[in-house]
């Protein structure tokens, strides 16, 4: 009896402990279950981060990319610089030349500008602001190109910098459309002056060269009064011709307008141009191979090609080569933006490049200002180019002039393709 009630003790605890084993075991199943739920969704998370680190990282890169410049990461206390690519592809550094730190951005800056530049950020730092600063920095060429330094400055909870993250753009281009923009507005001033003072000096000759018709048809008029008379009818008329001039800068003459083919025009006006630029100089032409037509006062377009010429032969005394080229140029929307007052569109270039001594650029600034000349007293006038210019406007197209001392003169002349034949001579 004993040995039963023993061995029915020894089931009853087996069966209470298997009955917590299992619930040990659906126990753990369960914490188990639940920890694989949670290891899950950490992972999930995880990746869903590393996506979104990823396309942010890719937004970063394309911004990077879009921007003219270089993006910096600069931690203040330990003087460490971090660089974007754009360090690379906009001022030829690689990281490697970095060197990483504050110092080597700081042997960059043009010298003339670093006291300025270091103040101004001492100051900014100081103050609370952030930094915004135009100065030149060098680039891996050696050239001091115009920069704009943006940097936003992060703070402690005591309000001291501790880092500071920007962009330094390059803007070259910028301030060469400001450039463009400030020589065209200077031009329209001087075009509305040439104008007004113009048509004033023709009322003034008008009356001038009346009455010198009137004197000379005056049956007792002495030999020596005549002669008198004759030279004011001549400085007169002289005058007239520069008044003229002025309105043709000033696009306030009266115009022929015509549809003419540039070939056929050179060719035309071929010998008169060798002529013109006499034997030392070489004339090398090369037409466009198909019909060039434009719509123009002929005049005034041979006046374009001879006042050209003409400087172009003054700038090779001792000889050279005189290049003159047609042909069809389509001007895109790129081109368009980065030449100040140009529209795309398809137009004919008459190009002129000669071997001559150049100009300097503040010379080439101011090639199109009446009276602007670099020419010795009685040889020249100073309105070639600014006849040129005014001719060039009217007609819709755009002159560009590129020159360097030592290194010859290239002016590009540009106007509207017209899509009608030219008409036949009767």
């Amino acid at each position: 009896g004993e040995l039963a009630l023993a061995i029915n003790q020894m089931l009853d605890s087996l069966a209470q402990a298997r009955v917590n084993l299992e619930s040990l075991n659906r126990d753990l199943e369960s914490r188990v279950s639940e920890r694989t739920a949670a290891l899950e969704q950490e992972n999930a998370e995880r990746r869903r981060s590393e996506d979104e680190l990823g396309h942010a990282n890719e937004r970063f890169a394309l911004a990077a990319a879009a921007v003219e410049g270089a993006i910096y990461d600069w931690d203040i206390d330990s003087s460490r610089m971090k660089w974007s690519d754009g360090l690379c592809r906009v001022f030829g550094y690689s990281s490697a030349e970095t060197a990483g730190n504050f110092a080597w951005w700081q042997a960059r800056v043009d010298p003339a500008d670093l006291p300025r530049v270091e103040k101004q950020l001492e100051q900014d730092l100081a103050a609370g602001r952030d930094f915004l600063c135009e100065y030149h920095f060098r680039c891996q060429t050696g050239e001091f190109l115009p920069v704009l330094d943006r940097g936003r400055v992060l703070r402690d909870a005591e309000g001291r910098a501790v880092r500071m993250v920007g962009v330094l753009e390059n803007i070259s281009e910028l301030r060469r459309l400001e450039d463009q923009f400030l020589h065209a507005q200077r031009m329209e001033a001087v075009g509305r002056l040439a104008g007004g003072v113009a048509h004033d000096f023709n009322n003034l000759l008008t009356t001038i060269l009346g009455y010198c018709a009137i004197l000379l048809d005056e049956a007792g008029i002495s030999a020596q009064s005549r002669e008198a008379v004759l030279e004011i009818r001549g400085a007169g008329e002289r005058a007239a011709n520069l008044t003229r001039q002025l309105l043709t800068f000033s696009r306030k003459d009266d115009r022929k307008v015509q549809v003419l083919d540039v070939n056929e025009t050179l060719v035309d006006l071929e010998k008169i141009l060798r002529r013109m630029i006499g034997e030392d100089v070489e004339l090398v032409t090369k037409l466009g191979s198909q019909p060039l037509r434009v719509r123009i006062d002929r005049t005034q377009f041979e006046q374009v090609l001879l006042n050209i010429a003409i400087n172009a032969r003054d700038a090779m005394p001792e000889g050279g080569t005189l290049r003159v080229a047609t042909s069809d140029r389509e001007l895109d929307e790129a081109f368009a933006r980065s030449h100040l007052g140009a529209k795309p569109g398809r137009y004919v270039l008459l190009e002129l490049r000669d071997e001559g001594c150049g100009m300097p650029s503040d010379v080439v600034n101011r090639i199109f200002e009446p009276f602007f000349t670099t020419k010795e007293v009685g040889r020249g006038t100073g309105l070639g180019m600014s006849v040129v210019y005014g001719v060039v406007k009217q007609a819709g197209g755009y002159v560009w002039v590129d020159s360097a001392a030592g290194k010859g003169t290239t002016v590009s002349v540009y106007l509207p393709w017209h899509e009608a034949p030219a008409p036949k001579p009767a």
